[in-house]
């Protein structure tokens, strides 16, 4: 009988998909099973409430929760957005910590994971 739990100081790989939390639920973002999304539990990879949303859970459970806009990255502020042309050799892009974690973009805001497996 496997008692593994995700705790604090354990890796874990998700997979998951982000929907829109309003009436149409549309999907933003999936990581399947394949390509599963990968952190360590209680080192500040993923935003609090997502990683306090999955302690406990054991290998195989499903989940199912609603981030607030509070508990995820904030209200949207239109002039964070930053136009990047098409042509890579004229990119720069400084990449803040809030935008970037654990090697993976941060999912966008208002957003809610539903229906997924842990590991």
């Amino acid at each position: 009988m496997n008692n593994a739990s995700i705790a604090p100081g354990k890796f874990v790989e998700i997979s998951y998909i982000l929907r829109e939390a309003n009436g149409d639920s549309e999907e933003l973002e999936i990581c399947p099973a394949d390509e599963p999304f990968g952190f360590m539990a209680g080192e500040e990879q993923v935003l609090p409430a997502f990683e306090a949303a999955l302690i406990g859970l054991k290998p195989g459970d499903s989940f199912d929760f609603k981030l607030s806009v509070e508990d995820a990255y904030g209200e949207e502020d239109e002039e964070a957005y930053v136009e990047v042309p098409k042509s890579p050799s004229s990119w720069t892009v400084n990449w803040t910590k809030a935008c970037w974690k654990s090697e993976r973009w941060c999912p966008c805001k208002r957003k809610t994971a539903t229906k997924s497996s842990v590991w």
